[in-house]
């Protein structure tokens, strides 16, 4: 047994003031003569026994009516944990898990999830005690300890709001863990107020040890059938040939998440500020759909746009972001020992520019490489042995600035001094030994396993008409996501690092018949394309992570800032890596198109930031798989109701009395006013 309210028992001392009221009324009988008449005498005593014993059970009744009262007001409970008589068992450590992940942005007809909770936590905030620990956690894809008072819970609460990033359940349970962890003499407590969310759940494989001994709370709202959802899932834009006035294609991916009926869906495509298409299409019930949009961009440069449904119960998905670059010029210089040497990439590149009024090709030998080349967006390097210092330094400068480098290294070259005088500054690229000779069996390019749209759509899925490579240099790549081809037999054959793209093997036909196949011109324009683009400038980025964006001919000390879609200004910092400065962002907290502004305000760089759109995957955990998957902890489930309040405080301390307690002191009055206002219709046997 234990008090809620132990202040209330002072009205104990109430009980007291009946016995005061009869004690002070209690007088002295006095003797009256009268008639000798005995009979008289009797009755009186026989009646004057009789209103002492009921005047003794009312005050009896009284007392015990104001104690049960008192009692009423203390709110004794029944605790089967044991504990303290007066309030807890003893100091308690509450740790609160407040999802602010997007998906609690839901509306389900009774308002947004995260407001439901909100206002659970703001009610439940009076239920702790002035002396409890209270450590408040808000958390997303990244979890905060904000240790609070008591009194200061509510205030804190009321600054939080929901956000943009995805859940990452498994990071606040690790937070609250080392909370709980230092904190074991205590009595711990942890409260989760989630959506409960499966996709989250499902991503946590057990549940830290030190939460093994607490009290877990799960607030969440009623768990039911999947809630229907709507989602832009995502957004590849095929960017490759992008020109003014050229259509290019932009491929989106919708989600039909909870709905298992199939739903028309109109669907807007926006670029440059313009709504350039529209059109509908079915997406099936809990199925996805691919939306092709061809549209042709009106002037070169940043360009940014976005992919928008109908507005639904969570509208943060139903738009994604998008950004490309359209050159305005596409300048290339080919560079060799002799013009042999750049004769096959001179006659490709010929041929391209047929079909791309924007490249303009110009030739020259290495010799006459020895100064700026400012001129030129791309630069091809074919067959050469070694390059001077001068050279070096012109082309490290020229890849400092943004410039792209194409290297074939020749069938004599100086291995090392390539590695040392151009491929250092990769610090992940390098040229080793030669493999193979002419007269060995060959390897072919391998086009089933490459992860990139460099070779889509020139060689036939069969591969049967592939280039053959003799003899190849081994190249190595400590970054495996920067191959864009390989050989048949695994290793390398075309890796880019930067701004610099190298192929395992020179033009020279004794090696391979590379240059003789009609995959060469559009492999080669397509790699001036993606070079001549803004590094990474096509790349988008999930809301949470941090962008490193590269700003060519900006220097190191030039004062840049990051500008969110709400203006929010956010200065950067500048890094050298790998030869190239790069200008690294604050965690992006919010989706949309961020502008990179240079020192005289001016936009140097755009990019799109997106919600994760798993995370509108609202499916609910079942009851059966929640129990299981917190078995080794003692669990109970909480609805958003606030007649749940009531359910947590039996709970925490055990069956209230306060309603039998009142309840009683109800009786007893009652039969204290038919005690004290029966009739008195005895016959007393002395008359009769």
């Amino acid at each position: 047994m234990q008090f809620l309210n132990p202040l209330a028992l002072v009205g104990l001392a109430a009980a007291a003031i009946p016995l005061a009221i009869h004690l002070l009324h209690r007088g002295r009988s006095r003797t009256i003569p009268f008639s000798n008449l005995a009979f008289l005498r009797q009755l009186h005593q026989s009646r004057m026994r009789q209103l002492r014993l009921r005047q003794w059970l009312v005050l009896l009744l009284r007392t015990l009516a104001l104690i049960a009262l008192s009692l009423a007001f203390a709110r004794p409970a029944l605790q089967t944990a044991g504990g303290g008589l007066f309030g807890t068992a003893g100091p308690t450590t509450s740790v609160i898990l407040l999802d602010r992940s997007f998906s609690t942005r839901y509306d389900d007809g009774r308002g947004r999830i995260f407001d439901r909770l909100h206002h659970w936590l703001h009610s439940v905030s009076l239920h702790f005690d002035s002396g409890d620990e209270i450590f408040l956690v808000p958390f997303a894809d990244r979890a905060e300890v904000l240790p609070l008072p008591t009194a200061r819970l509510s205030e804190a609460v009321s600054e939080l709001v929901a956000g943009e990033s995805a859940t990452d359940l498994g990071r606040a349970l690790r937070t609250a863990a080392r909370v709980m962890q230092d904190r074991q003499e205590r009595r711990r407590e942890l409260f989760m107020l989630t959506d409960l969310s499966a996709r989250s759940w499902r991503a946590v494989d057990e549940l830290p040890d030190p939460l093994s001994e607490v009290d877990l709370f799960v607030v969440a709202p009623e768990l039911g059938p999947t809630p229907a959802n709507l989602a832009v899932q995502s957004i590849r834009v095929d960017s490759w040939m992008a020109k003014v006035g050229a259509p290019i294609s932009i491929d989106t991916r919708l989600a039909n998440y909870g709905s298992n009926d199939a739903l028309a869906v109109v669907v807007d495509l926006f670029l440059d500020g313009e709504r350039a298409r529209r059109a509908q299409v079915d997406i099936p019930g809990r199925g996805e759909a691919i939306l092709r949009f061809d549209v042709s961009p009106r002037r070169s440069g940043h360009l940014a746009g976005f992919v928008e449904i109908e507005s639904d119960h969570l509208d943060i998905d139903n738009r994604r972001y998008f950004t490309l670059y359209v050159p305005p010029a596409l300048r290339v210089l080919v560079l060799g020992e002799q013009p042999s040497d750049s004769y096959y990439v001179r006659r490709a590149l010929e041929a391209a520019a047929r079909e791309d009024p924007l490249l303009s090709l110009r030739a020259a030998r290495l010799e006459e490489l020895d100064g700026s080349l400012d001129d030129s967006d791309v630069v091809f390097l074919c067959n050469p042995r070694r390059f001077t210092t001068s050279q070096a330094a012109a082309l490290k400068q020229f890849l400092g600035a943004g410039g792209g480098v194409i290297l074939f290294p020749g069938p004599t070259a100086d291995l090392s001094r390539l590695n040392r005088d151009l491929l250092a500054a990769t610090e992940s690229l390098a040229l080793s030994r030669v493999v193979g000779r002419p007269s060995q069996a060959s390897v072919a390019l391998d086009i089933t396993r490459s992860d990139h749209a460099l070779l889509e759509g020139l060689v036939s899925t069969e591969g049967s008409d592939l280039p053959q490579f003799h003899t190849r240099f081994e190249l190595s790549s400590s970054r495996p996501s920067m191959i864009l081809a390989g050989f048949s037999d695994g290793s390398p054959a075309i890796v880019q690092e930067g701004g610099i793209v190298l192929f395992a093997h020179p033009l020279f036909l004794e090696w391979t018949d590379l240059p003789l196949h009609g995959l060469f011109a559009p492999l080669l324009h397509r790699l001036c394309r993606r070079l001549v683009s803004p590094p990474a400038g096509i790349r988008t980025y999930t809301v949470g992570q941090r962008a490193w964006r590269r700003l060519p001919d900006m220097p190191l000390d030039a004062r840049v800032q990051a500008e969110a879609p709400s203006g929010r200004p956010h200065y950067v910092k500048a890094e050298t890596v790998l030869g190239q400065s790069r200008w690294e962002t604050p965690v992006l907290e919010e989706s949309g198109i961020w502008r990179m502004r240079g020192p005289d305000d001016t936009v140097v760089d755009l990019f799109a930031v997106n919600v994760n759109s798993a995370e509108g995957d609202l499916e609910p955990l079942t009851i059966d798989e929640a129990e299981r998957r917190l078995d080794s902890v003692r669990s109970y489930f909480l609805d958003l109701a606030d007649s749940e309040l009531e359910g947590l405080t039996q709970i925490r301390y055990g069956r209230e009395l306060w309603r039998e307690c009142l309840i009683l002191a109800l009786l007893l009055l009652l039969v204290e006013l038919w005690i004290a206002r029966a009739p008195w219709n005895e016959a007393d046997p002395a008359l009769a």
